[in-house]
């Protein structure tokens, strides 16, 4: 770890310290990255942030919203338990804040930020799209808080050779979120989503596409907890897997005692285009209350040789049939499409 990172220069010191403590305690859990390669992680330099409308620096957000921004982050710390978005917390010491006002709807578009907070106010509607340029390594962070009837729609397309997201979303009541994530991997790929509903009538889709070929890799960490009666979620997440590639995904659905009424489902669907791809999944639940909904699964499985034959005896060529096939697969995630 670079020695600079603890000169409390900034005005995020105590947050990035406590982060890097609390990552040199839980290191990188064997069972969370069974699936992950062993990569040299380099050292993240400092970079230039754009600043899109509707946000401001974190740095200039701490002092407009310092209360705020001081609870949530002390929160986030206590509750996190992923190690390289510990380690994206340590050590930037910027990015950016938005703000969305009571009762407006606004898009924003995000290419170039680290860590991205966001507050979405009363029965506000956000559409958020967020890529990053394509640059080697990247490790990056967005925080989202839903409050009363507010919506927001996040769009994320992964590039770069080493890719590394988490996004972490508090939903108030009656609030909606929607998750669309596609990648066409890189050396490593990796999501990491945790969704807390915390209200009654908070929903949340989670939805994810990736299409891998060659040895590129993409991995996927998708939780949702529900602490609250009346809450809804829904977890779809489909790979076309090539050539030598791999993908994993696990996910969770945690239903505390407190959340009666739950309905929570879980859907991983992975087409195998080649003997050497691989395609990892363990969905899970984990329910405490006993008023629920819910259901989880998982398919892995080749492209239907009679839905080939149907096809080619149609005067298709095999690889347009093919082709045919694999987009009536992801058909359905067609808007997590770029």
């Amino acid at each position: 770890m670079r020695e600079e990172i603890l000169i409390p220069n900034d005005s995020f010191f105590p947050w990035r310290k406590k982060a890097w403590d609390l990552f040199d305690q839980i290191g990188f859990p064997k069972e969370a990255f069974q699936y992950v390669p062993k990569i040299e992680i380099p050292l993240p330099e400092e970079m230039s942030i754009l600043i899109p409308p509707l946000c401001i620096p974190l740095s200039e957000a701490m002092r407009t919203y310092g209360l705020f921004l001081q609870n949530r982050l002390a929160k986030l710390v206590k509750e996190e338990t992923d190690p390289l978005t510990l380690l994206n917390l340590a050590f930037q010491k910027e990015g950016l804040f938005g703000y969305i006002p009571a009762g407006k709807e606004e898009s924003l578009e995000i290419t170039a930020s680290p860590r991205t907070m966001i507050y979405v106010g009363q029965n506000s509607t956000l559409h958020l799209k967020h890529r990053h340029s394509n640059v080697p390594f990247a490790n990056l962070a967005i925080d989202l808080v839903l409050d009363k009837g507010a919506t927001c729609v996040l769009s994320d397309v992964a590039e770069g050779d080493l890719r590394f997201l988490s996004v972490r979303a508090s939903l108030k009541r009656d609030s909606k979120l929607t998750t669309r994530f596609y990648s066409e991997g890189g050396t490593v790929h990796r999501n990491s989503v945790r969704v807390q509903l915390l209200e009654e009538n908070s929903e949340a889709l989670l939805q994810g596409l990736w299409r891998l070929k060659e040895t590129k890799q993409c991995h996927t960490h998708a939780l949702v907890e529900h602490l609250a009666p009346h809450t809804r979620s829904r977890q779809h997440f489909k790979g076309v897997l090539q050539g030598k590639s791999r993908s994993s995904f696990e996910g969770k659905i945690y239903v505390h005692p407190s959340a009666q009424k739950t309905e929570a489902y879980q859907l991983n669907n992975n087409l195998l285009l080649s003997d050497e791809a691989k395609a990892f999944s363990k969905p899970n639940l984990e329910i405490f209350a006993d008023d629920v909904k819910a259901s989880h699964g998982s398919t892995t499985a080749q492209l239907n040789a009679e839905d080939l034959f149907y096809l080619r005896a149609r005067g298709l060529p095999l690889e347009e049939a093919q082709t045919f096939l694999v987009e009536g697969f992801c058909k359905e995630l067609a808007e997590c499409l770029p």
